[in-house]
């Protein structure tokens, strides 16, 4: 993780803000990878993917053949 996603991390703590990230959280016990998912859920930091963005924004979709 960058130092910019760090201070993007504090600050949103301080806000009680959410981070959206494209990343997963990491389960396995033997992960070397720190994801901002798994930094968001330790510091408390709600976070949601862009699929879940789109959801709670209700955003539509339309596609038409003309």
């Amino acid at each position: 993780m960058q130092l910019k996603d760090d201070r993007d991390l504090h600050a949103r703590e301080q806000q009680e803000d959410t981070k959206g990230t494209k990343e997963e959280k990491v389960t396995a016990l033997n992960s070397n990878k720190i994801k901002i998912p798994n930094v968001c859920d330790n510091m408390g930091i709600r976070w949601i993917n862009d699929f879940q963005f789109i959801d709670e924004l209700d955003i539509k979709f339309q596609c038409s053949l003309t």
